[in-house]
């Protein structure tokens, strides 16, 4: 259920129907499996992981456009915008 939530809430903002969404109890291995699933691309920061909250960023690369993902492991949170470069 969480990878269809995923999946849609990167469409969602992928399209344009969201200007960002936040998502609770989410980690970068689902995002990565959703990617998988979808031909999508992808790509955790050079940055990597930070600080004992585990803060972490992405970019996920569709179709049409590029997502950025800003997350933190501890809270199992993450935030989902249209990239703008």
């Amino acid at each position: 259920m969480i990878k269809c939530i995923i999946a849609d809430s990167i469409k969602r903002v992928t399209k344009g129907f969201a200007e960002k969404i936040e998502l609770d109890r989410v980690c970068p291995g689902l995002f990565e499996q959703v990617c998988k699933d979808n031909n999508w691309e992808f790509k955790l920061s050079d940055y990597g992981y930070n600080g004992w909250e585990v803060d972490w960023w992405a970019e996920i690369v569709t179709d049409s456009n590029t997502i950025t993902i800003e997350g933190c492991m501890y809270y199992g949170t993450a935030k989902l915008t249209l990239s703008n470069g």
